[in-house]
């Protein structure tokens, strides 16, 4: 944690003052976009893994003036992940098929956007119930859950790089990819619930609340992205 708090600090001191034109505002931000992933990243992706309850919960109590790039740079990535992602995983003649565009794959990256900004404002509002929680910051609880979604994509690419039958299989039943890969979606849902948990006791929620308050917020980004976003967006 040491060292996600010395990058941060870092980045805040090296970051460039108010510019007065858009050229310089997304020069700044693909300057923050490399420096996250040159030392931010490394640290909390080390959290997630060797300290998956302390660690996280820490990136929340130590919030940084960086916490809202940070999300919205996690969220981008997001996006940029599931966009080529998605794009690789289906097999050209299903995309031939199908008649399947860019704008399509665009979708894909912000339905899993959407499911993020979904989380955030469902944690936002459980907050709002014992305290006073600042949307912008907030974000870095919908954007620290694009972790562990992005390891699913990176697992659907190594399927997909396993034979095309095996996206086939995925996109028809789940359950035909095998034990392990349910076993592993499992692990990918119990990560986001974790995130959101932590997001939640470091405001000081009730263990109660913050236990199942997390579950229901996963659960609830889950519905609405696939029974309202998805019909919206397909």
């Amino acid at each position: 944690m040491d060292n996600f708090e010395q990058n941060q600090a870092n980045n805040s001191a090296s970051s460039p003052g108010n510019q007065s034109t858009q050229q310089a505002g997304a020069t700044s931000f693909a300057d923050d976009f490399k420096s996250f992933y040159k030392g931010d990243f490394k640290s909390i992706l080390t959290l997630f893994f060797t300290s998956p309850i302390d660690g996280i919960r820490s990136i929340f109590v130590n919030l940084s003036d960086r916490a809202y790039t940070s999300a919205l740079i996690l969220f981008v990535s997001v996006f940029s992940v599931y966009f080529a992602g998605s794009y690789i995983m289906i097999p050209e003649k299903a995309r031939d098929y199908w008649d399947l565009d860019l704008i399509f794959f665009m979708k894909i990256g912000l339905l899993f956007v959407i499911f993020m900004l979904l989380i955030t404002i469902f944690t936002f509002g459980i907050k709002s119930g014992s305290g006073k929680p600042v949307f912008k910051t907030e974000l870095l609880t919908g954007g620290l859950c694009g972790v562990p979604l992005g390891i699913l994509c990176i697992a659907l690419l190594v399927l997909r790089f396993m034979g095309e039958k095996k996206v086939i299989e995925l996109v028809d039943s789940p359950v035909e990819a095998g034990t392990v890969f349910l076993v592993f979606l499992l692990y990918i849902f119990l990560m986001l619930i974790n995130v959101v948990q932590q997001s939640l006791k470091a405001s000081g929620t009730k263990d109660s609340l913050a236990w199942y308050g997390s579950t229901l917020v996963v659960l609830l980004s889950f519905y609405f992205t696939y029974k309202v976003v998805w019909d919206m967006l397909f």
